[in-house]
């Protein structure tokens, strides 16, 4: 067992008396009342959403408090991990909170701060639903929904970028993508032809990647219509995988993600090809009002659209059952890939 998991029970955000004493101690209290007057915080509900394990031992949680104060509920949410790994977090989505998304149809949550002594970041819960049961849905607006998502993603990657970390990509992606998705592809049970015509895509997206790679910026990582909240404003969640990188690669992966995605649903079904398309569209119609739009930018977007839908390919091989509909899935997912490429 490491030494800092001996130091630290992480058991104790679950801990209803621990945290309720913690959200009425001053350091928290300032962070969340800042300068106004002071409120004793009752904990009404405390919802454990994720658990980590490495081993036996439990490493990181994600939990969602349900709090009374000053007469109103207000639902926070509090990830812990026991080597201080949501610090960094913090300040990313402190940073993007700071450059203009504390206001506006599209926002981050607030943040209230990383505490060391337990290992925890809180933020404000994001009121709404994911854009993925919006979209599940068909709703009439989603048209609307789109292309201020889009310019929103832009407004982000004009945000300063010297917050965030510089992206290995040789050696965290680049290397990584292809012995991956090779190996997958190899140990597949897919008929020879689909395999070679698998690993040619690949190697192709493996090779022209590096040219495209010039636009650096602040990007979110993990940019995708689970991560976007849509209430009575939307939201951008779940920075963790935030650095700067190629700023193309968030647009790429959210169009496919979008158009090819596994959620558990059909999207062609629910929307059909022509309104995703058109969805599609607006979502980056909305972008380039933001960013400058050229060959090369659309160009970069197809390579990172291409590229993600290798990994959602990949995904159906390796976690789902080798029937008749995976197969089509497949074929259908690969042939996306060659018009991107």
């Amino acid at each position: 067992m490491r030494q800092d998991m001996q130091n630290f029970d992480i058991k104790n955000i679950i801990d209803k008396d621990f945290i309720n004493n913690f959200f009425n101690s001053p350091v928290f209290q300032k962070a969340l009342f800042d300068k106004q007057e002071a409120q004793k915080i009752s904990v009404l509900e405390i919802k454990t959403f994720k658990e980590f394990l490495e081993g036996p031992e439990l490493i990181s949680l994600v939990v969602r408090y349900t709090l009374s104060y000053a007469g109103k509920e207000r639902e926070i949410f509090g990830v812990a991990h026991v080597t201080g790994l949501w610090k960094p977090i913090y300040q990313y989505l402190k940073h993007v909170y700071e450059s203009g998304f504390n206001q506006g149809p599209v926002q981050v949550s607030k943040p209230l701060g990383y505490f060391d002594n337990i290992n925890t970041l809180f933020y404000f819960s994001a009121p709404g639903e994911p854009l993925i049961k919006e979209i599940e849905k068909g709703q009439d607006n989603l048209e609307e929904i789109f292309q201020t998502v889009g310019s929103a993603l832009g407004r982000l990657h004009q945000i300063p970028p010297q917050i965030a970390p510089q992206y290995n990509y040789e050696k965290e992606d680049k290397e990584e993508f292809l012995e991956y998705s090779l190996g997958s592809i190899n140990n597949s049970r897919l008929e020879e032809r689909k395999k070679q015509e698998l690993r040619t895509v690949t190697q192709k997206i493996y090779q022209q990647e590096g040219r495209y790679l010039k636009n650096q910026s602040f990007t979110h990582g993990d940019f995708h219509p689970k991560n976007i909240i849509i209430g009575d404003k939307i939201y951008f969640i779940d920075f963790s995988a935030a650095h700067i990188f190629a700023r193309e690669s968030d647009v790429g992966d959210f169009l496919a993600q979008f158009s090819k995605g596994y959620f558990g649903f059909s999207q062609r079904k629910v929307l059909g090809e022509k309104r995703i398309e058109g969805l599609r569209q607006k979502f980056l119609s909305g972008y380039f009002e933001v960013i400058n739009k050229d060959d090369y930018t659309v160009e970069a977007i197809n390579l990172f659209e291409a590229k993600t839908i290798i990994k959602i390919t990949i995904h159906v091989i390796r976690w789902e059952e080798a029937t008749e509909d995976s197969a089509k899935m497949i074929t259908r997912l690969l042939e996306a890939t060659k018009e991107k490429l």
